[in-house]
């Protein structure tokens, strides 16, 4: 089911990256349910506009699921208790996440990729039990983060054609700890991620821009994640400050509140090239995903 509502977004501005700015863009939002779904999260947008996220059935088994052109469609991996979708790229390529039935819920995940032609390639670093899979690029690259057994230890990773680099520092000296890369330009140039500040002891958002890390933070917030960001350089997560937990956008600069009208927390997960940012909230009816679209003369 998709409902529809207007809301202009509340307003964070600062310096950043020696930019001080403010603007007010205005999103339409759109409510996302998978039919029968106890609850529904958008996880990712595609460059034409396919929406990746999960579902909870009436036992309460999550399942994957792409959404094109206002159609829902399933995705299971094989014999697994749970699967999520991330993201889909323009291939039809999908990258997403599996638990095998008798594993933690509390910790066992495993990445996949799903290849347009329905073959199942599951994903797995070495030295690593679990993985994270988050985004995948035009070119099937795919990045994410993996954790040791007890999730004492998290590494961003990329996986692209096959060999996986990371920020442990042992592959490419970053020594970045408790990493996620989350998103990233079509040519690998920017990465998008979160990290644990061991120094100030809370989570930050990162941009790697060929090969410099620049960490930072919402404006006045407790903790920031960066979950996305697009080719022109727009970047979207999620930021905790006293009033909750809130979406952001950030875009030449310029930081912006993104809050689903009504919600009690909102999270923002994927951005399209063309600024249309996906994720979920919760509100008194339970957890839904949405689609935000910017208005004509607001924002990009």
């Amino acid at each position: 089911m998709l409902r529809n509502v207007i809301h202009a977004s509340l307003i964070g501005s600062a310096l950043f990256f020696g930019t001080a700015l403010a603007a007010d863009p205005v999103f339409s939002f759109t409510t996302i349910d998978h039919p029968g779904a106890t609850l529904t999260e958008a996880q990712g947008i595609s460059p034409g506009g396919y929406i990746g996220g999960l579902y909870a059935d009436a036992s309460g088994v999550k399942h994957g699921f792409v959404l094109r052109h206002g159609v829902f469609t399933t995705v299971d991996y094989p014999g697994a208790a749970y699967t999520d979708v991330r993201a889909t790229n323009p291939a039809g390529d999908i990258v997403g996440n599996y638990r095998l039935p008798g594993e933690n819920p509390g910790y066992a995940i495993h990445g996949f990729v799903l290849k347009r032609d329905g073959t199942f390639i599951p994903l797995a670093y070495p030295g690593y039990a679990y993985m994270i899979a988050k985004s995948i690029l035009p070119d099937g690259s795919v990045l994410g983060c993996v954790h040791n057994a007890g999730y004492v230890v998290m590494v961003g990773f990329v996986w692209s054609r096959g060999v996986y680099t990371g920020l442990d520092g042992s592959l490419d000296g970053l020594n970045v700890p408790q990493s996620m890369n989350n998103g990233a330009t079509p040519d690998l140039g920017q990465i998008a991620g979160l990290f644990t500040d061991m120094t100030l002891h809370k989570g930050r958002a990162y941009v790697i821009q060929n090969g410099s890390f620049t960490p930072f933070d919402y404006p006045g917030a407790s903790s920031t994640a960066a979950w996305d960001i697009n080719p022109p350089g727009a970047i979207v997560g999620n930021y905790q400050d006293a009033t909750g937990a809130h979406g952001f956008l950030l875009e030449n600069g310029v930081f912006t509140s993104v809050q689903f009208p009504g919600a009690i927390l909102t999270v923002v997960l994927g951005i399209s090239p063309g600024g249309a940012i996906v994720g979920w909230y919760r509100d008194a009816t339970g957890t839904h995903g949405f689609l935000a679209i910017p208005m004509p003369g607001h924002g990009q």
